[in-house]
């Protein structure tokens, strides 16, 4: 990989505790992933993410605790740190997984704050809703400087308009709409062999939806967005965003959000909400909403 030039690596911890890494069926303790990064820096490869997840069966406060001493004993430059989505009926291995010790929404937020207040106080910049980045990095400067974006792997620096997926269920994303090659491996290995282009589902923009991408990615972001800003750029008439802005008043009596104007403010104690913030104006999201939820906003 450092001979061909790559320089950034991201390894997939998710945990470090055993028993809840036999209960999901990934064992990987901890001296595989010291042996990794050190392998990896010896070579030059100094940009290291860890992902790490809260949410799986068996953990608790405790145990996120501990593995986040273990994860930041190895001073990655990047932690991307998210809930775990049981979503059997879409994956269905995950119903392996022993249901009863799978934490409770309440237990969830615990775990989350609790590990999100370790690696602030480690000194990492919070970059949008879970992602972590120490303040020398990229993507902490791309903060800083208005320059992020969000894709499908996350938070990026990378300003491409095009995004191209490689792989069973990967999704790319064009000037024109997004694609997602079919998840199945075996019939997108058939397509490949065959010379056919392996995509499963396609959504192409239309209407308003580049506009609400970018109010989105605002918040994603920089937990906040100029909604009037926003209508000038994208040729919308005054006032498009009135529906949305009124649904947010129960947002703004609970304090997760701010409204002044057109100016939505999402409270950075809260920022792990603002996926509930975006949903406002995803406009897919509402005519889908009898239809189950992938991730959990914590």
């Amino acid at each position: 990989y450092a001979q061909s030039g790559v320089n950034r690596l991201s390894i997939g911890v998710q945990d470090f505790n055993e028993e809840v890494l036999n209960l999901i069926n990934r064992p990987q303790p901890f001296h595989v992933t010291y042996r990794g990064v050190e392998l990896a820096r010896a070579y030059g490869i100094d940009n290291i993410n860890f992902d790490l997840m809260y949410g799986l069966p068996a953990q608790n406060v405790e145990t996120i605790l501990k593995t986040m001493e273990l994860a930041l004993s190895l001073r990655p430059s990047r932690i991307a740190y998210f809930g775990y989505a049981h979503v059997p009926w879409m994956k269905r291995h995950m119903n392996l997984m022993p249901q009863d010790r799978i934490p409770v929404p309440d237990e969830r937020y615990l775990m989350q704050e609790a590990g999100a207040a370790a690696i602030t106080k480690a000194g990492y910049t919070p970059v949008g809703i879970d992602h972590y980045a120490l303040p020398d990095d990229s993507m902490a400067r791309a903060l800083e400087e208005k320059t992020l974006h969000r894709n499908f792997q996350g938070y990026t620096t990378d300003a491409a308009e095009c995004l191209v997926g490689l792989g069973a269920s990967s999704i790319s994303a064009f000037a024109q709409g997004h694609s997602q090659n079919k998840v199945d491996a075996r019939t997108y290995m058939d397509d490949i062999r065959a010379a056919r282009l392996p995509v499963h589902k396609l959504l192409v923009f239309a209407g308003d939806d580049l506009a609400r991408r970018s109010v989105i990615e605002d918040i994603m972001c920089y937990l906040e967005t100029d909604l009037s800003r926003i209508e000038r750029v994208f040729s919308l008439p005054d006032g498009s965003f009135s529906d949305e802005l009124e649904k947010l008043k129960s947002l703004e009596y609970d304090g997760i959000v701010t409204l002044d104007g057109s100016i939505v403010k999402v409270n950075p104690d809260y920022r792990v909400l603002a996926r509930i913030v975006c949903e406002v104006f995803d406009s897919y999201a509402v005519r889908n909403s009898a239809i189950k939820r992938h991730a959990q906003a914590v």
